[in-house]
């Protein structure tokens, strides 16, 4: 199988350019084969990096090398990175909590002012007499001056006081909601690292397995084709010939999308060419001779062209149909967070339950019309032995709603009456009901 896809799609490329670019005007063929190429180019590396890349079970790896495994290295260095960088915040958070120990200290705070004005009083100046009144008078209008001054000068002192009080108030509420967003920042990282290193330290599930002779994680198996254990397991993909796992999932996915659109680009090109052959617009039925490649129009009859081109459109739609069904089957099992192998689990699973539920609704089926059955041959035995008129008629009507009943109960065999089947609604019950009895048994065993 793998050969066979590294033949197919050089093929693939092969017949584009031959048969697709040349016979395309330059506005059309330019783009598609551009587009086709790009498409091309990145499902062969996408599949190349599929296939050269191991989804080995870590501890048989260990086991098989003598070493760790590169993602158990990996993760042993982030664990050490998130221990000192734990380490750093609490340090830094230390060191936060002494300075601003420091800070609330009380400290004497002295106060100067800029400009000093000295009063004297009046009485005890020595330019004062007790005889000059006007000398007094220009003596008191001076000290009512320098009064007002002062006044003036300690109100703008108090109204610049009040504005610094504010604005330091509000300063120092940002600086306090900006420290707390931090803090709580650090708190919640620090909780995040502390998390992922218990689920680290917890001991990890494991399991023996008898083939690789080895302990292996719990979510392994082991593929019979490649004779090893791989980690998350997916499913063994025969066209690229390796198994598909934890490591190289993500890459066969890129692989299907690119091959979705590698080969809706082609089966595209080939619809245009058809639609343009038969309606002889811009020359493509002029171009299928291939007279560009030999230099003479009776080269290869364009009939030729038309009919291998329209085998690889055939043969392109049915490839379409199947990489896209399979690009949808997978985003559905990522959706439901399953692999491939535990979908055939439990597809299987609920196939045997389907099988089991089927067997028992025909057999409660079976009895019911037994029982009906026989009713209704009781009730004739007792019409053939009654005389009253009466007796008769309820006679009747019973039996007329027997026999309705029988033939609901065999209706209900059919596809289209299955939503009203009684039966099978009764079985359903029962199913529903021991399964919660079951359920109950559990929770009670397990908290003894």
């Amino acid at each position: 199988m793998q050969i066979s896809t590294w033949v197919l799609l050089p093929m693939l490329v092969a017949h584009f350019l031959l048969f697709l670019t040349p016979t395309f005007p330059k506005y059309i063929s330019i783009p598609f084969t551009a587009i086709f190429l790009l498409f091309g180019i990145a499902s062969t590396w996408y599949g190349y990096v599929t296939t050269t890349t191991d989804s080995m079970d870590e501890k048989l790896y260990e086991n098989l090398t003598g070493k760790p495994h590169k993602n158990v290295l990996k993760r042993r260095a982030d664990k050490e990175f998130r221990r000192r960088r734990r380490k750093l915040m609490k340090e830094k958070e230390e060191e936060e909590r002494r300075q601003k120990a420091t800070e609330d200290k009380p400290q004497t705070i002295t106060t100067a002012s800029s400009s000093a004005v000295e009063v004297t009083d009046p009485k005890h100046s020595p330019k004062y007499e007790d005889g000059d009144e006007e000398s007094n008078f220009s003596d008191n209008r001076g000290n009512r001056a320098v009064d007002s001054a002062i006044g003036s000068t300690l109100k703008e002192g108090d109204s610049q006081r009040k504005e610094d009080d504010t604005l330091g108030m509000t300063t120092s509420n940002d600086s306090s909601d900006e420290k707390w967003n931090d803090s709580v920042l650090r708190s919640n990282q620090n909780k995040k690292d502390e998390d992922s290193d218990s689920e680290e330290d917890e001991e990890e599930d494991v399991k023996y397995c008898w083939v690789c002779q080895t302990e292996v994680h719990l979510n392994s198996m082991h593929c019979k084709y490649c004779d090893k254990c791989v980690s998350n397991f997916d499913h063994h993909c025969m066209w690229l010939n390796t198994c598909i796992g934890s490591e190289n999932y993500k890459t066969f996915c890129y692989t299907v999308i690119y091959l979705v659109f590698f080969s809706a680009t082609h089966a595209l090109a080939l619809l245009l060419y058809i639609i343009l052959y038969f309606t002889k617009k811009c020359g493509v039925k002029d171009n299928s001779d291939f007279s560009w490649l030999v230099g003479s129009s009776s080269a290869c009859s364009p009939m030729v062209t038309m009919i291998i081109n329209l085998v690889f459109f055939v043969f392109l739609l049915a490839v379409c149909s199947m990489v896209f069904q399979l690009l949808l089957f997978h985003m559905d099992l990522q959706s439901k967070s399953l692999t491939t192998y535990q979908f055939i689990i439990k597809d299987n699973q609920d196939k045997r339950e389907r099988k089991v539920f089927k067997s028992r609704v025909a057999e409660r089926r079976k009895l019911e019309l037994m029982r009906v059955r026989n009713r209704r041959r009781q009730l004739q035995l007792q019409n053939q032995r009654t005389n009253k008129d009466d007796e008769e008629v309820e006679v009747e009507e019973a039996g007329c709603g027997l026999q309705l009943e029988e033939i609901q109960i065999q209706m209900g065999e059919y596809k289209l009456c299955k939503p009203c089947d009684p039966i099978r609604q009764t079985v359903t019950d029962e199913t529903a009901a021991q399964a919660m009895t079951g359920e109950a048994r559990n929770g009670s065993s397990n908290n003894i």
